[in-house]
């Protein structure tokens, strides 16, 4: 019997992806953002007979990210690596 994360299982099967995707995201890194995609469109062709489509996967991936962002940060100090001028974590 294993453990559900959030209940269901194509979020769940998301979760490893969403990962990927925010670090790509912040390393800057085109190709493994794409492939994040890539491996989230392959997720749904997977479990396509118990999703709702393309708006399922993208509602799952968009709330697992949106889980992992630090509600009691300002929107500036969570953008502020693409400036440059985010300090390191004490």
């Amino acid at each position: 019997m294993s453990t559900s994360l959030t209940g269901d299982p194509l979020t769940d099967a998301m979760v490893p992806i969403a990962v990927n995707l925010a670090w790509s995201v912040h390393m800057m890194e085109r190709s493994e953002v794409l492939a994040a995609f890539r491996q989230a469109r392959n997720l749904l062709a997977t479990h396509k007979a118990q999703s709702q489509g393309d708006a399922a996967a993208a509602m799952a991936l968009a709330v697992l990210l949106a889980a992992m962002v630090p509600v009691d940060r300002s929107l500036r100090s969570m953008l502020a690596w693409l400036d440059g001028t985010e300090k390191a974590a004490a």
